[in-house]
C-alpha cells in the first residue's frame, strides 16, 4: 500500500485515545447520533452489556443484520500498549491511564525494545470489503473528533486526528484507495463503487 495512504486510512483495528476518561453514556449518544445524522437513519447502536469498564456496542443494519457485508461493526472500551514516541504526541495532555503516567518497558523482543505507556482506549473492528471500511472510516472519525481524541491504527505508525469529512461516500474512499492503479484496476473500481451490499445503502454512493 502506498505510503501516501498510511496516515489516512484504517486497518482491520484501530483506537481512539482521549485526554479524559471515557464516558460510556456520551459515547452512546454520540454513536446514537451518528447513526441517525451521519449514516441515514439506516444503522442502529446497542450496547451489549452493562459493564461500564467494559462496555461493547454493535452497529447493525436495520434492514438486514444478518448481511455480513453490511455490519456489524463493533467497538469496546480497552486498553492498548502505545510507545513513548506516540504518547508524547498527545502534548503531554493527561490521559486515563492505568499506569498513572508511568512508563512500562517492554522487552519481549529485543530487536524492537521500546518503552509503553498503557492507556484507556475505544478499539474498533471491521469486517472485510470496501463498503466496511468506510463504515469503520465513518463512525470512528466522527465519533473521535466529537469526544475530542486522536486515533492510531494497524495502518499508521503515528497518533493522527482523522477528518471524519474526508470521504463523504463509499466511491469517494474507493476512488481514493485505487487512485494508483492503472485503467485495468480502475474499471474494477468503478464496478466496486456500483455494487452495494444492499439496495438501500445506494444512497452512501454518491
Amino acid at each position: 500500500m502506498a505510503q501516501a495512504l498510511r496516515s489516512e486510512i484504517m486497518a482491520n483495528h484501530e483506537y481512539i485515545l482521549k485526554c479524559k476518561t471515557f464516558e460510556v453514556d456520551a459515547i452512546t449518544k454520540e454513536l446514537e447520533d451518528i447513526c441517525r445524522t451521519v449514516l441515514k437513519d439506516l444503522y442502529v447502536v446497542r450496547r451489549e452489556n452493562t459493564d461500564d469498564d467494559n462496555a461493547y456496542w454493535t452497529v447493525n443494519f436495520k434492514e438486514d443484520e444478518k448481511l455480513l457485508e453490511a455490519g456489524p461493526f463493533e467497538l469496546w472500551l480497552d486498553h492498548t500498549d502505545v510507545s513513548l514516541q506516540n504518547f508524547n504526541e498527545l502534548e503531554g495532555v493527561k490521559i486515563d491511564s492505568t499506569l498513572d503516567g508511568n512508563a512500562e518497558y517492554d522487552d519481549s523482543d529485543d530487536e524492537f525494545d521500546e518503552a509503553y505507556e498503557r492507556i484507556r482506549c475505544i478499539e474498533a473492528r471491521h469486517k472485510p470489503g470496501d463498503f466496511m471500511w468506510w463504515l469503520d472510516i465513518q463512525i470512528m472519525s466522527h465519533l473521535c473528533s466529537r469526544l475530542g481524541g486522536k486515533m492510531i491504527d494497524e495502518g499508521a505508525s503515528r497518533i493522527f486526528v482523522p477528518d471524519p469529512n474526508k470521504y463523504p461516500t463509499v466511491t469517494a474512499w474507493i476512488e481514493r484507495m485505487w487512485s494508483g492503479f492503472g485503467p485495468v484496476k480502475k474499471t474494477l473500481m468503478k464496478s466496486l463503487a456500483e455494487r452495494p451490499p444492499h439496495k438501500s445503502l445506494k444512497v452512501f454512493y454518491g
